[in-house]
């Protein structure tokens, strides 16, 4: 695996394991009774979450070992673990989506509110008569009140003979006065209503209470309830399976041939069953003469040719064998071959290496 992917890969993962480790610290704080019962309880949790990071680890390399025991005994307390995290992360993305999709949906609901009283203003100001302005409907009841039939009828309370006409006249001027004066206060709260439904348009009231489950209900037919519970669902699998795994996934995972070259590595000298002989000056010079053999167009990857090399070592009985990083270092100081990298993996082109039957060679695929 290239290293900017596994670089990559562990910024990523211990993000997830840092969020983790929060929510788990705080479901613990919360189980506690007292202030100090919950910081004991709080550290307690987000130290199981973190131990649940490195089980993985820990029991891939009992059951290499062949320690089936101490491998179960891992495997079933990283569960373990794993469902309490689990529970704490299931609660803190319950609480927090209730209190979130609660607060949107008093939103919209004001929302709505405010578009519902603004279509009832508009309503009722269409249906509202013909008037003229305000002010002279005001000028003109003003001039019909100092006239002398207003006094005689007690302002039109006692309209009889001839005074009839002028209170009629008077009282359609009162009429579409009275309303001017409802058109002009429709008008005001029409105008305040469209600001309060602008500013909460721009706080994005005007949508559904929770986008996200409305677009799945559809998709999906379920329920809203079953869609809210999927998603919480699906939030702490990610975060816990996320954190536990992604390190074992990211950096744990090896090919066979890097395991093979870990082996040979890692192994002791006993282990190899190389004698303790003091190693000839020229034996990897030797090992180069009789097992390596030019080859156009063909190549070897260098963890073959260290195998390779390893093996002449043991079945020649002779010394100890470098490293792999030392080995590296001699090819390069030899110049056997040109080294070409692809896909993480090293290979010196132009050669080939003998079979170790019959003297004859042995075929190396073309890179590509």
């Amino acid at each position: 695996m290239p290293w900017m992917v596994r670089f990559v890969g562990v910024i990523v993962t211990l993000g997830l394991v840092g969020v983790s480790l929060m929510m788990n610290f705080r479901f613990g704080q919360s189980l506690g009774k007292t202030e100090w019962d919950g910081l004991v309880y709080g550290i307690a949790s987000a130290c199981a979450d973190g131990f649940k990071v490195i089980l993985p680890f820990a029991i891939m390399s009992a059951w290499t070992s062949k320690r089936r025991f101490a491998s179960a005994a891992g495997a079933v307390l990283w569960m373990i673990i794993t469902a309490y995290s689990m529970t704490s992360s299931l609660g803190h993305s319950a609480v927090n989506r209730a209190e979130t999709s609660g607060t949107k949906r008093h939103q919209v609901a004001t929302y709505q509110d405010l578009r519902r009283a603004m279509e009832l203003k508009l309503q009722e100001r269409e249906k509202l008569p013909a008037f003229r302005a305000q002010g002279a409907l005001e000028t003109e009841v003003r001039t019909q009140q100092r006239h002398w039939s207003f006094e005689q009828t007690s302002s039109c309370t006692e309209a009889i003979g001839r005074h009839r006409s002028f209170c009629d006249t008077y009282a359609k001027l009162t009429a579409e006065l009275a309303t001017a004066k409802r058109a002009a206060g429709l008008d005001r709260e029409i105008l305040e209503l469209r600001e309060q439904i602008s500013a909460a348009a721009e706080k994005g009231s005007s949508g559904e209470a929770d986008a996200q489950a409305a677009i799945l209900k559809q998709i999906s037919g379920l329920a809203d309830d079953y869609v809210r519970l999927g998603l919480t669902l699906l939030v702490s699998v990610m975060v816990e399976l996320g954190s536990g795994l992604g390190l074992y996934v990211v950096l744990g995972h090896r090919t066979g041939a890097e395991a093979a070259a870990d082996e040979l590595i890692e192994r002791p000298m006993a282990q190899l069953r190389l004698p303790r002989l003091l190693a000839g000056p020229s034996q990897e010079a030797m090992w180069r003469k009789r097992r390596l053999v030019a080859a156009v167009g063909e190549h070897v990857d260098e963890l073959s040719l260290y195998r390779d090399y390893c093996g002449w070592l043991i079945e020649e009985r002779r010394g100890p064998a470098l490293t792999l990083s030392a080995f590296r270092t001699w090819l390069a100081s030899e110049r056997v071959g040109e080294v070409v990298r692809k896909r993480g993996r090293t290979y010196y082109t132009g050669l080939r290496l003998r079979s170790s039957a019959g003297g004859g060679e042995t075929g190396i695929a073309r890179i590509g």
